[in-house]
C-alpha cells in the first residue's frame, strides 16, 4: 500500500513535468494550441533484450561485425557507450533491469531465484504499463527463464517452441544421449533436469544450411511482427517484449551467417591472461562454455576452439541483428514508428578468450559493459560517453511513457541524457559478481571514468581483496595495481567514492506475501510414542555420496540425484546445488502425515557457514519425489520461506525475518496444526531463543503425506541432528 500512497504522490508533483518532457521529444513540432490534445497520447514501448550481446557491433565502432539493422536503429536514437549491467548473469541482470532494483535489493544474484520468490510484491516493468493501461505482451527470453515465469506482468504470453540442432549427426548424437540418460533412469538413477542437460548437450556450434524462420529467434522474429500487426486499430498503448535468445551459447546459426566471415580475420583479445595480482576467484575456468560436447573439460581451451567460438559468435550477432531488423521494418510498415519508443539492450557482456576467459560471469569490463540504445520519436540522434546502468532503463521507459517513477526504483532516468548527451551526468557504474557454488565471496565493482575499484567482501562483511585497474595506461586489464605505491592516492580516493556512492552495499527487503487463511487447529502437541526417528549423525565421517546414501549415511536415507551429502565430525555436511530441482536428503521412516486423522512434528538443528542472499538450508516434509515436497528454509541474509513442488511455488516468504549470523545453529520445526497448514518457527539452538514462529496454509492442498528429510542449496550447511514425531490428532485417533 504504501508504494502506492507514493507512487500517487508521486503523480501528484511530477506528472506535468513528465509530460512536458515527453511532448518535447514527442510533440515539439505541434503548436501550443494543440498541446492539450498530445498530452493523452502515450507512446507505444518495443522492449528489445538480446542474450549475451557484447558492445561490438557496427555502430559502437567494430567495422568487421555486420549488423545494418542495429547499426540503423542507433543512427535513428541515442546509443551508449558505457553502458553497464549490475550483475553479468543472465537471471540476476534481467531481474534488476525488470524490478528496476540493484540486486543486492532484488536479492537474485543466480539463475536459480526469481524476484517472486526474494521480493514477491515488487512491481515488474511490464507489470507497471499493464497497471497504467498498457496491453503487455512478452516473447522470447525476457526474465530468465522462457516460459511465462511471471503472469502478473503480462497481457498475454507468447511461448515459441523450442529446437535443438539442425545437422542428422548432431541430433542422433543427442538422442544417443538422450537415450542413455532414459536408461539409467529406468535402472532407477535420478537425474535433475540441468543434469540431463548437461549429459546431453551437443557441441558449442553448428552451421547448417537450414531456414532462419525454423530457429527459435527466427520465429520469434515472425510471432512479434503477427503480434504488431494485432495491434493495430487498437485504443491502447502497447508494451512488446521481445526477448532474443542467441548469441548466447551454443552458437547454432544458419550457415550463411557463418558465411559471412573469414574467422582468420576476426580479432584476438588483445590480453588472453588473467590479470596479474587478481585474486583466483575473480574469475572462472570458461565453466558454462565446458558443458558443451566438443570443448575440453579442463585445461587450456585450444585456439582454434577459442577461434570457433568467436566466429560463431560473430555469425549469431548478425543473425539477430537480421531477426532484429525484420520487427523494425514491420513496425515502420504498420505506421508505428512514429509513435513508439524503442530500447534495444543486452543483458551482459561475454569474453571472448578476454581475460583467458570464455563466458561472462565476471566483474571484468567484457563482462560488465552492455549495448544500450534508446530510440524515442523526435530524439535527435546522439551518441553519448556518460556511464549509465541497465537499471536505468525502468524509470528512463516510465520518463518517456509520461508515468510516475515508482519509490522501488533504484536507477536514474537517461531522459535529460536523452535530450542533452553531453551533460554531467553519474560519476561511477556498478557491476557486482558473486559465485556462491564456487566460493562464498562477493566482488563489488566501481567503473568510473578511467578506473575500475573491485571490493570483494566475504560472508561476514570484511574485505578480503581488492582490484585496480586504470584504463587509460592498461585498456586490457593486464595487471591489478591495488598495491603499486604510485597510485596510492588514487586507491584512497575510489575507496572513499566506494563508501559514499555504492548502492549495492544497501540492503532493502521486501515486503511478506499474504498468506492463506489457516483452518482450525486439528492437531495436538502430543507425540505418539511409536514411530518417533531421530538421528544425531554421530558416526565416522564419510566422503560425498549421492543416490546411495543408505550404503555410507544408514539405513533409510535416499537422496535425488545431484546430490552432495556427508558426515563430516558428527554432522551432516551438504553443499547444495544452485540449479532445480534441488536434492533432498529424506528418510523414508521419517512419515509426515498432515490429515484431519494424523499429524507430525519434525525438527532439525542446521547451521549455515555463510550469509549470502542466494545461500538456503532447511527442512522438507511431505516429501514424495524430487518435484514434490514442502520446503521450510531461511537464507544467509535472514529470509524465511516456506515452499512448494521442488522450491519453484511460494506459499510463504519474509525477508529479514530473523538476523542470521553464519557459524550460528539454529533449530528449525515444522508441526503441522491441521490438513494443509503448519507452524513453523526458528530458534536459537544454544539459547532457546524463538526468533521466527509462523502459522502458513497451503491454499493449494498440495501434499498430505510423504517423508520428511533436510534441504539445502547454493551454500556449505551442516545438521546436526533431525527428529520426526507423529502427533495424535485433538480427537485423540
Amino acid at each position: 500500500m504504501k508504494r502506492k500512497q507514493d507512487s500517487e504522490a508521486f503523480v501528484r508533483r511530477h506528472k506535468p513535468h513528465r509530460k512536458l518532457l515527453f511532448n518535447a521529444l514527442r510533440f515539439s513540432a505541434l503548436t501550443a494550441s494543440l498541446a492539450p490534445a498530445a498530452e493523452t497520447v502515450r507512446p507505444n514501448i518495443l522492449f528489445i533484450a538480446v542474450d549475451d550481446l557484447r558492445p561490438q557491433l557496427g555502430c559502437y565502432g567494430n567495422a568487421q561485425m555486420k549488423t545494418p539493422n542495429i547499426d540503423r536503429l542507433a543512427g535513428q536514437g541515442v546509443l551508449f557507450r558505457r553502458a553497464y549491467c549490475q550483475f553479468a548473469v543472465c537471471g540476476p541482470s534481467r531481474a534488476s533491469v525488470l524490478s528496476g532494483m540493484y540486486p543486492e535489493h532484488s536479492k537474485v544474484q543466480d539463475n536459480v531465484l526469481n524476484f517472486r520468490q526474494t521480493v514477491p510484491d515488487t512491481v515488474s516493468l511490464p507489470q507497471y504499463f499493464r497497471e497504467n493501461g498498457y496491453q503487455t505482451v512478452g516473447m522470447g527470453k525476457i526474465f530468465h527463464h522462457m516460459a511465462n515465469t511471471d503472469p502478473a506482468s503480462w497481457s498475454r504470453w507468447e511461448n515459441i517452441p523450442g529446437r535443438g540442432y539442425f545437422l542428422p549427426q548432431n541430433i542422433e548424437d543427442q538422442k544417443k544421449r538422450q537415450a542413455g540418460i532414459a536408461a539409467r533412469e529406468a535402472a532407477g538413477e535420478k537425474f535433475t533436469e540441468h543434469q540431463k542437460y548437461v549429459y546431453t548437450v551437443g557441441p558449442f556450434s553448428e552451421a547448417a544450411d537450414a531456414d532462419e524462420a525454423g530457429y527459435p529467434d527466427g520465429e520469434l522474429a515472425s510471432k512479434a511482427i503477427g503480434v504488431l500487426r494485432g495491434f493495430q486499430g487498437s485504443e491502447e498503448p502497447f508494451f512488446l517484449a521481445v526477448g532474443f535468445l542467441k548469441p548466447h551459447l551454443p552458437l547454432i546459426v544458419p550457415k550463411k551467417y557463418w558465411d559471412l566471415y573469414d574467422p582468420e580475420q576476426l580479432p584476438v583479445p588483445e590480453n588472453m591472461s588473467f590479470p596479474q595480482g587478481a585474486p583466483a576467484y575473480a574469475a572462472h575456468d570458461s565453466f558454462e562454455a565446458r558443458t558443451y560436447s566438443d570443448l575440453p573439460k579442463s585445461g587450456p581451451i585450444p585456439d582454434e576452439v577459442r577461434r570457433r567460438i568467436t566466429h560463431g559468435y560473430y555469425a549469431a550477432c548478425s543473425f539477430i541483428d537480421a531477426q532484429v531488423g525484420k520487427v523494425l521494418n514491420e513496425l515502420t510498415t504498420l505506421g508505428m514508428e512514429s509513435n513508439t519508443v524503442i530500447v534495444l539492450w543486452g543483458d551482459n557482456g561475454f569474453h571472448l578468450g578476454d581475460n583467458g576467459i570464455i563466458g561472462k560471469d565476471t566483474d571484468y569490463e567484457a563482462a560488465a559493459r552492455c549495448p544500450l540504445i534508446v530510440c524515442a520519436p523526435s530524439l535527435t540522434p546522439e551518441r553519448t560517453d556518460r556511464l549509465v546502468e541497465l537499471v536505468d532503463i525502468f524509470p528512463t521507459l516510465c520518463d518517456l511513457a509520461g508515468l510516475a517513477i515508482p519509490p522501488q526504483c533504484d536507477g536514474k532516468s537517461l531522459m535529460p541524457l536523452l535530450i542533452k548527451p553531453d551533460q554531467p551526468w553519474k560519476t561511477a557504474a556498478f557491476t557486482m559478481n558473486r559465485r556462491n557454488w564456487q566460493h562464498p565471496n562477493a566482488g563489488y565493482s566501481m567503473r568510473t571514468d578511467r578506473y575500475r575499484y573491485v571490493r570483494w567482501l566475504n560472508p561476514t562483511g570484511d574485505t578480503i581483496a581488492e582490484e585496480l585497474y586504470d584504463y587509460e595506461k592498461d585498456a586490457h586489464e593486464t595487471r591489478n595495481l591495488i598495491s603499486n605505491p604510485e597510485y596510492e592516492p588514487v586507491v584512497k580516493d575510489l575507496r572513499k567514492q566506494f563508501d559514499a556512492e555504492s548502492p549495492l552495499m544497501i540492503q532493502r527487503g521486501g515486503q511478506p506475501k499474504k498468506t492463506a487463511e489457516r483452518p482450525a487447529s486439528a492437531v495436538t502437541d502430543t507425540p505418539v510414542a511409536a514411530g518417533t526417528v531421530t538421528d544425531h549423525f554421530d558416526r565416522k565421517s564419510t566422503a560425498f555420496v549421492g543416490k546411495e546414501a543408505s550404503e555410507q549415511l544408514g539405513e533409510g536415507w535416499k537422496t535425488d540425484a545431484g546430490s552432495k551429502w556427508r558426515i563430516t565430525e558428527n554432522r551432516l555436511n551438504t553443499q547444495g546445488s544452485a540449479t532445480p530441482p534441488f536434492p533432498v536428503l529424506y528418510h523414508a521412516a521419517m512419515v509426515t502425515k498432515n490429515t484431519d486423522k494424523a499429524g507430525f512434528k519434525l525438527s532439525g538443528t542446521v547451521m549455515l557457514k555463510t550469509e549470502s542472499a542466494s545461500a538456503f538450508a532447511g527442512l522438507c516434509c511431505n516429501y514424495q519425489d524430487s518435484e514434490k515436497q514442502y520446503v521450510f528454509r531461511f537464507s544467509g541474509d535472514g529470509r524465511v520461506q516456506f515452499l512448494r513442488q521442488n522450491s519453484k511455488e511460494l506459499v510463504f516468504n519474509k525477508a529479514n525475518a530473523f538476523k542470521q549470523v553464519a557459524g550460528t545453529s539454529y533449530k528449525l520445526t515444522i508441526r503441522s496444526v491441521a490438513p494443509y497448514a503448519f507452524k513453523l518457527t526458528i530458534e536459537n539452538a544454544e539459547s532457546g531463543e524463538v526468533l521466527f514462529a509462523q502459522e502458513v496454509a497451503d491454499a493449494q492442498h498440495s501434499y498430505v503425506d510423504g517423508c520428511g528429510g533436510v534441504y539445502s542449496t547454493c551454500g556449505v550447511a551442516y545438521f546436526d541432528d533431525i527428529v520426526c514425531e507423529p502427533l495424535r490428532t485433538a480427537a485423540g485417533n
